[in-house]
């Protein structure tokens, strides 16, 4: 599908589904559009984010598929909470989809009746894209349908990201009237660099899956039918690593594209190197070598 056919579709399909959603709630109800809207979110599950520990992997999912994950308040206070669950189990990794045929439609407009920050979404949102930054462990989005405005933004902001061949990114905002402040623009551009976000944000494009993978937003591609079983693998995979080196190698590169080039008298630069220390005399790396040397499966234990 070339790219003024996957704009062209979502457009309608976004356009059409609010609309006959909309119009069919109020005449079944009665009840003015506002009242509609706000009726929806309480009965499609507004402030779903469900978590689930399997092993060493937490998977974490957006669950309002009749919105497609389109993110609420309510939403984001639940996902924030879920992410501190994480922090107090023995997850060794995120696994982060979304239910139904979407990743995450973006923010619920409902929520910009009188203006984007009317019930605070702007700052919960950067709230949670630097929870995600700073969670102890990886965080890997496995991205199917749309992941489009807020959506995208998240992926940007995983540590891995594989996608099923059926999906599409972008960020829409100009095609109405919406731009992103300065700390998400900023937070884009560390995460994908300057070339993919000034495509993202000045032409409103929906990028395939392929074309993602290009720019630096998506690590691999299945194919659809093979896509979740894959993202649960590489998941797996992750779970099974060294996890004080897996956890200090994601601060660090953390603080690396945060701060940029690092020199030894900086917090981060310290802080790095505490954590390699700690990794050189770990029970895990003697753990790693004997199981090297026997030609078996380390059981990493993180300590």
């Amino acid at each position: 599908m070339g790219q003024s056919e996957r704009d062209s579709e979502w457009d309608s399909r976004s356009g059409n589904e609010r609309n006959n959603n909309e119009n069919e709630k109020e005449r079944a109800s009665g009840m003015s559009k506002k009242d509609t809207l706000a009726a929806a979110q309480g009965n499609d599950g507004d402030g779903d984010v469900d978590f689930h520990l399997a092993g060493t992997v937490a998977q974490v999912t957006l669950n309002r598929p009749g919105r497609r994950n389109a993110l609420s308040v309510p939403m984001l206070d639940r996902f924030l909470l879920v992410l501190d669950e994480v922090e107090q189990t023995a997850a060794r990794v995120v696994l982060l989809r979304g239910a139904g045929t979407a990743f995450c439609a973006g923010a619920d407009f409902a929520d910009f009746d009188d203006g984007p920050d009317r019930r605070g979404f702007a700052p919960k949102f950067h709230s949670l894209l630097d929870r995600l930054a700073s969670l102890r462990v990886p965080v890997m989005a496995f991205a199917h349908g749309p992941a489009v405005g807020a959506g995208c933004q998240i992926i940007a902001q995983a540590d891995l990201t594989i996608a099923a061949e059926s999906a599409v990114f972008g960020i829409t905002g100009v095609k109405i009237g919406l731009m992103l402040d300065m700390a998400n623009i900023t937070r884009l551009v560390h995460e994908v660099g300057a070339a993919t976000a000034r495509r993202l944000l000045l032409t409103g494009e929906l990028l395939s899956a392929r074309e993602a993978q290009v720019a630096g937003l998506v690590h691999r591609v299945e194919a659809d039918a093979d896509a979740l079983a894959q993202a649960s693998a590489w998941a797996e995979l992750i779970g099974s690593r060294a996890p004080l080196a897996v956890q200090g190698h994601k601060a660090a590169l953390q603080a690396v594209i945060e701060d940029g080039w690092l020199s030894p008298d900086t917090e981060s630069w310290r802080a790095g190197s505490e954590k390699s220390l700690r990794a050189f005399r770990s029970e895990d790396l003697r753990e790693g070598l004997a199981a090297f040397s026997e030609r078996r499966s380390p059981n990493f234990r993180g300590l």
